[in-house]
């Protein structure tokens, strides 16, 4: 007679998503050590780093960046998509509609679907060239802002998580004809409109760069030579890998005031974190 197996469900304190997030991190910072892949902590996790030598009151989830070379090198030479016990998700390994990939915990589970990825997860940037042109570089990191969104309206429901009247009108009226463009180009379209755009300059010849596909703006533009030379920063104990130009980054990211800002002016991605463990039963 087969066993019955029953769920356990528990419901995860923001110290227990912290704890969780730190071993996955670790995990990943493990492998690329090991495969001498160049990889910097970016976004929210730098900022915690820097800060506090934690994570910040309100992060829920970890960012890194890669350069575009060493980010193709991850993907290509990882055996299938797990990796230290957690699974990969990217367009490459076909099981994600995001332009860049995401490492997630499978053991916890979110309830929100307009996320995506419904479990605890580190977000993978793949770091590209920009134009030469300060003007120019802006205008193409705007247009990069624009183009990310396509392929998550394609792919999840109109109405995402807590958008505002604003938002939620422009999204009912372009969502129709994106999803309907993205129909007629084949399954991931926007998704490889998104990676092509973002692949145009080169990393590795490129004076400038930033997270072209996943861009939050003209403030990601840095210089190669100052983004690439590695610096250490201390979370939780253990040293991980920034880059040197880290100040300069989070100031132009944040505001002069990065250092100690009021933390209300951000709130989680998530609003439940599950932990699912099978149990006999």
């Amino acid at each position: 007679m087969l066993n019955n197996l029953k769920g356990s469900e528990h419901e995860l304190t923001q110290e227990e998503i912290h704890d969780r997030l730190f071993s996955m991190l670790c995990a990943f910072a493990d492998y690329c050590d090991a495969h001498r892949i160049r990889y910097y902590l970016c976004g929210g996790t730098l900022l915690g780093a820097a800060r506090r030598h934690d994570f910040i009151a309100w992060d829920d989830d970890l960012d890194v960046l890669l350069p575009r070379p060493d980010y193709e090198r991850l993907l290509a030479e990882l055996p299938g998509n797990r990796l230290g016990g957690y699974t990969l998700f990217a367009p490459e390994k076909k099981n994600s509609f995001f332009p860049h990939a995401k490492l997630a915990d499978l053991e916890t589970f979110i309830p929100d679907r307009s996320l995506g990825v419904p479990h605890l997860w580190l977000d993978i940037y793949p770091m590209d060239g920009l134009p030469q042109n300060e003007v120019f570089s802006a205008l193409w990191l705007r247009v990069a802002q624009i183009l990310k969104r396509f392929p998550s309206w394609d792919a999840l429901p109109y109405l995402v998580r807590r958008p505002t009247p604003g938002k939620q009108i422009g999204r009912l009226l372009l969502a129709p004809p994106v999803r309907l463009i993205g129909r007629l180009g084949g399954e991931g379209f926007w998704t490889r409109t998104v990676v092509r755009y973002a692949r145009r300059f080169p990393f590795e010849t490129s004076s400038y760069v930033g997270a072209v596909a996943s861009s939050c703006g003209p403030q990601e533009r840095m210089r190669r030579e100052e983004y690439t030379k590695t610096a250490e920063l201390s979370l939780r104990g253990r040293t991980f890998h920034v880059p040197s130009c880290w100040e300069k980054y989070l100031a132009q990211m944040y505001g002069s005031d990065w250092r100690m800002p009021p933390e209300v002016r951000k709130r989680p991605h998530m609003q439940k974190v599950l932990l699912r463990r099978a149990a006999d039963g």
